[in-house]
């Protein structure tokens, strides 16, 4: 199971809604991804009109783990998940591909 960690929404006053919608997509988006625990934290900033937003996954225990992240800033907080989201899949995807994990 995912451990899912997000900071800074409480402070911008976007509540339940946003973590839940987080929670969701998260779980649809990484689900079956990897094997081994992983931890995921989302951090939401608002810097003048920008919502700026990080996912960071970790995957693995002790010395060997793998770590993606993904970044993006929109107007809206939502875009800004959505758009960090597609980021961290493109890594993702990227490192599969590398690997020889997924056929390209």
């Amino acid at each position: 199971m995912m451990k899912v960690d997000i900071s800074g929404y409480s402070l911008l006053g976007l509540g339940e809604e946003f973590t839940d919608y987080v929670k969701q997509r998260l779980d649809l988006s990484l689900s079956g991804q990897f094997i081994n625990r992983s931890s995921v934290k989302v951090v939401i900033i608002k810097r003048n009109h920008l919502f700026n937003l990080a996912i960071t996954l970790s995957e693995g225990l002790g010395k060997f783990f793998l770590q993606f992240r993904g970044d993006a800033r929109a107007l809206d907080a939502y875009h800004a998940f959505d758009l960090a989201l597609n980021h961290l899949n493109d890594q993702i995807a990227e490192y599969k591909i590398k690997e020889g994990l997924k056929k390209a």
